[in-house]
């Protein structure tokens, strides 16, 4: 079991006015910025599989300031900066006649804050994440299993979690990576999810390196995977809009389940007003068992 969680959780690799709700099909929807644009990933992407992805049922979009986003896909499309970061390419060749390299980082940084550019994030969804499991030797009944656990049962798992989700990230290159928080537990739909935040390096090259506050959050829902992933790099501090950002995912089920109490709770009164009738002598004994059979059919 704790290799399945393993499998599971292995899926991770200052605008807080004005938002809006990015759809990228029924239920899989985010709640961000204004300023915020999307770009689904295509096999345009160094390292991307297209064919691997659609076998899963899987879709990956980049979310981030619309200035960002319109650069990255330029740069797919072109490799090479577009003029908007050409023009900052050129005061970093400036300010790098005069400066060491942790200066022109700090330059660098402070230019994507007054541009309003603080983060980008990773949004997937899978459609046929059980197929996958599947391949590992998993299926729906080890999940079923998993979803039966308390959430003190769950927090044993914990400590091996995060050992392996910063093992892993490591190996994707980040020079280092600390999880400062990290929860998993089940929602009020009952269905399994985990948030992270943890503090990163990366490094540029020999020279450049810049640091990170990462967040995540992944859940299991409608058969479907869904994980969200940000990296915010500048005024992280005041950046603290990421649980309302998955709001839209994370309480997928809820209204369903509302509804589904308000029935079993209207069942349940109503065969007590009717066994109440029955031994008040309001209702016959044929009367009482026809109603009930109504109810229950």
């Amino acid at each position: 079991m704790r290799i399945f969680l393993v499998i599971l959780l292995s899926f991770f690799v200052n605008s807080l006015g004005n938002s809006k709700i990015i759809r990228f099909d029924e239920n899989f929807k985010l709640d961000v910025p204004s300023n915020y644009s999307s770009l689904k990933f295509t096999d345009q992407i160094e390292g991307v599989d297209m064919q691997e992805m659609e076998k899963y049922g899987m879709q990956a979009h980049f979310l981030g300031d619309k200035k960002l986003i319109d650069a990255l896909e330029y740069y797919i499309i072109h490799n090479d900066f577009n003029d908007y970061f050409k023009n900052i390419q050129k005061k970093l060749e400036v300010k790098a006649r005069n400066s060491n390299a942790n200066q022109i980082m700090k330059y660098f940084l402070r230019i994507l804050k007054k541009n309003n550019i603080q983060s980008l994030t990773v949004a997937v969804k899978s459609d046929k994440f059980l197929d996958e499991l599947e391949e590992f030797g998993f299926n729906k009944s080890d999940l079923n299993e998993f979803n039966q656990l308390t959430d003190k049962e769950l927090k044993t798992f914990n400590k091996e979690i995060k050992s392996y989700i910063s093992d892993y990230v490591s190996s994707l290159g980040a020079i280092s990576y600390k999880i400062k928080s990290f929860k998993l537990s089940k929602d009020n739909s009952n269905d399994l999810y985990s948030f992270l935040k943890a503090r990163a390096s990366y490094s540029i090259n020999d020279d450049y390196t810049f640091k990170t506050v990462d967040e995540g959050y992944v859940t299991f829902k409608n058969n479907s995977l869904y994980m969200i992933y940000r990296l915010c790099f500048v005024d992280c501090n005041n950046y603290k809009n990421f649980k309302k950002l998955v709001k839209p995912v994370s309480s997928l089920g809820k209204s369903v389940n509302k509804k589904n109490n308000s029935k079993n709770t209207n069942f349940v009164d109503e065969l007590k007003q009717l066994n109440d009738l029955y031994k008040s002598g309001v209702l016959t004994k044929e009367e009482f068992e026809k109603a009930k059979n109504k109810i229950l059919n």
